[in-house]
């Protein structure tokens, strides 16, 4: 549990460098086995998008389709681990498993979101315009939209002004907790259309 937990808060940048340490097919044997917890799934997902290569893949996407629980505890970690072996080739099944999918339960979009986050911030790999392409696919999911709202003010992309806007001004009774994160996306637009 103490190494674990020394794990948990070692920074990225510092699991990198243990890649010459880390042993591939015991990550691997750990990741498929069912009995693996949760927790230690995702460390060992995040070790493996270290030390992993291209022929992780179709195991990876294997899981990813998978409708067992099993199968894919540890999704977001999953998913950052899939895409840091796939790159920006890989944004394609993301995109169609869980941010345009409208049948995607929420914590498997949620999950996807969160190892979008990771890339935009840590990952280096995909540029962020691809993955701010794949945030703008969840805008036409109208009850997930102000999850990554904030994501594209952070990241600087200012092309959603229309469509936010447009969000805002639909919004009803039903819906208008939209309008907070809008209105933070607009006021950190330095574009004068924001006004």
């Amino acid at each position: 549990r103490d190494a674990y937990d020394e794990f948990a808060i070692a920074p990225y940048e510092d699991i990198k460098k243990l890649k010459p340490e880390m042993d591939h097919d015991e990550l691997v044997e750990r990741i498929t086995d069912a009995e693996t917890s949760t927790d230690r799934k995702r460390l060992y997902l995040t070790m493996l998008g270290v030390c992993g290569g291209e022929k992780d893949l179709p195991m990876l996407e294997e899981q990813l389709r998978s409708t067992q629980k099993s199968k894919r505890a540890g999704l977001d970690a999953m998913i950052a681990c899939y895409l840091t072996l796939a790159g920006e080739e890989g944004l394609p099944l993301i995109n169609e498993l869980f941010l345009s999918n409208k049948k995607s339960a929420y914590a498997d979009t949620y999950a996807a979101i969160m190892a979008i986050r990771f890339h935009g911030t840590e990952g280096e790999i995909i540029p962020r315009s691809a993955l701010v392409e794949s945030l703008h696919l969840v805008l036409e999911r109208e009850d997930l939209a102000d999850l990554v709202i904030p994501d594209l003010a952070r990241w600087s992309d200012w092309s959603q002004i229309d469509r936010l806007t447009k969000m805002f001004k639909d919004a009803d009774p039903e819906n208008n907790w939209i309008r907070v994160p809008v209105v933070n996306y607009l006021r950190a637009c330095p574009l004068p259309e924001a006004e």
